[in-house]
């Protein structure tokens, strides 16, 4: 009874240290840290519950000690991959050798239950893998961690071996089924939440970010980066209301889409687009100066103009656009007063003519001094 005892508080022990990796696990993931920043604090969260789980064993009166340390070393490997495994596996083994004893087989069977979760993340790489009879699986394959104590004479004893094996596949089975369906409920809601979070700063029609969305990009890239340069462009498809009248507005959809994929393949690495409503997109230009916002202007607005439209039954439809842009040289300028003076070259720019971008400097003189403004003509 007193066996049966030192199991269950073993074994309710360890379900409670692998939700509090399950947990922290998830908040990792849930953080999107560089990936080896997120591979180093993996690796240290299973190796410091590794060493907790040796420091609280059960001990039964026929001698046997036993731990989880093989239960979260496999799933070391099977979750957190070769980082984590090696990184469990050490501190570990380190700590066996310190216990004392015959460490050589402890220590062995410490790698093969690293090796074992490393196998199992491979073979599942392209499944589902917290399905049960994938967990099953793993559990049992961290239960034949002990193996390598069978070429230890010393521990040939079927009074302890037998109650030792069944009392780790229990364990190994319990903790693998536990853990998966705790990662898996952790990563299933990060899913949701990033789901939320996309359709709440995204324009589900082209994808681009919405008007909430933009503004955290320039709040970013502000932060980032406060006494640099930038430039708003602010764009609008000339004659768009035709489109819609003439074609239908599920045409004007897909002039919509057509534009926006346009703004995407040419947008640089630190470029933001976005649809802010109706026919009109705005790209947030970091660490662009005035010469630079008008030449990356006068390629969107080339690149647009030679984009076609497919439309069912007739010709398909080219689409042009007018560029209003704003330009700062510091950090300092307010995003509303950006999108203004952007919004004033914009009505410039569809006043000359359309098909064509405008640029007006923050600083400048008003909008009737021709010197504040300098046209790229189309």
């Amino acid at each position: 009874m007193a066996e049966v005892l030192a199991f269950a508080i073993m074994l309710s022990n360890g379900i409670g240290q692998l939700a509090v990796i399950a947990i922290l696990f998830g908040t990792l993931q849930r953080h999107r840290s560089p990936p080896l920043l997120q591979a180093v604090l993996t690796s240290t969260l299973f190796a410091v519950c590794g060493l907790i789980a040796m420091s609280e064993p059960a001990r039964f009166d026929n001698g046997v000690v036993v731990d989880l340390r093989g239960v979260i070393t496999g799933l070391a490997g099977a979750f957190g991959g070769w980082p984590a495994a090696l990184a469990t596996a050490l501190a570990t083994c380190l700590y066996r050798i310190h216990l004392g004893g015959i460490y050589v087989a402890g220590c062995a069977s410490i790698v093969f239950v690293a090796l074992l979760g490393l196998a199992w993340r491979w073979l599942t790489r392209h499944e589902r893998s917290t399905r049960l009879r994938y967990l099953l699986a793993l559990g049992g394959l961290i239960a034949l961690h002990p193996l390598p104590l069978l070429f230890v004479p010393a521990t040939w004893n079927v009074h302890t071996l037998l109650p030792t094996l069944s009392t780790l596949l229990l364990a190994s089975l319990a903790g693998a089924i536990a853990f998966g369906k705790l990662v898996e409920r952790e990563m299933r809601q990060i899913a949701q939440e990033r789901l939320l979070v996309r359709e709440a700063l995204h324009d589900p029609l082209t994808n681009l970010l919405n008007r909430r969305g933009f503004e955290s990009a320039f709040v970013e890239a502000r932060g980032l980066d406060q006494d640099a340069p930038l430039a708003l462009l602010l764009i609008d498809i000339d004659h768009f209301k035709s489109v819609n009248d003439r074609f239908g507005h599920d045409v004007g959809d897909l002039v919509l889409q057509t534009v926006a994929h346009g703004l995407q393949a040419q947008a640089g690495r630190f470029e933001r687009c976005s649809r802010h409503g109706g026919e009109e997109f705005a790209v947030l230009l970091p660490r662009s100066n005035a010469a630079a916002a008008v030449q990356r202007a006068e390629a969107i607005r080339t690149a647009i103009e030679g984009l076609e439209t497919p439309r069912s039954g007739g010709e398909p439809i080219r689409a042009t656009v007018s560029i209003g842009i704003a330009a700062c040289g510091d950090g300092r300028t307010p995003l509303a007063d950006l999108f203004q003076n952007a919004d004033n070259a914009l009505y410039r720019a569809k006043g000359a003519g359309r098909n064509r971008a405008v640029l007006r400097e923050m600083g400048s003189p008003a909008p009737v001094a021709a010197g504040a403004w300098s046209l790229a003509p189309a």
